[in-house]
């Protein structure tokens, strides 16, 4: 009877993790890395939160798991969306504001997209890219809806 011995990098140290026969599937199921294909760009809008502008991003989830991401704006300096990394349910679009102020009329804003497999990756899977670039029209739209 053989034993399994994986080993994990432990904050502490090395650490062991023995599992006897049978105490693995025969073939556990590897799921596929989190590429591009994995998520679709819904759409990228310009909307007022709390009184402030923001681009909210659009993203919905095509696999049936769990994803991570990144998404960064670029608004002159790089802004990161709502927290590090984000959480997207299977099959599940989700909308996610980013600040960005002022927003300047016909200006692109680069949005990116990072796609993890899990939480702990330091590399993405996968990227997605935007550079939408807002109008007169979409700004002055805005205006009754922010703080002064």
């Amino acid at each position: 009877m053989s034993t399994l011995r994986y080993k994990a990098a432990a904050a502490a140290g090395t650490l062991y993790f023995i599992c006897g026969p049978g105490a693995l599937p025969a073939e556990a199921p590897v799921p596929a890395p989190a590429g591009p294909d994995s998520v679709q760009l819904v759409g990228v809008l310009l909307v007022a939160v709390g009184g402030r502008p923001r681009i909210s991003v659009g993203i919905g989830n095509r696999t049936d798991r769990l994803l991570w991401l990144r998404i960064t704006v670029d608004a002159g300096r790089e802004v990161v969306c709502e927290d590090e990394r984000l959480a997207l349910r299977g099959m599940k679009i989700e909308w996610y504001a980013c600040a960005v102020d002022p927003v300047v009329e016909g200006r692109a804003y680069p949005v990116r997209i990072e796609i993890y497999g899990d939480e702990w990756s330091e590399e993405p899977d996968g990227v997605k890219t935007a550079r939408p670039v807002f109008t007169r029209r979409d700004i002055q739209q805005l205006q009754p809806k922010l703080r002064r």
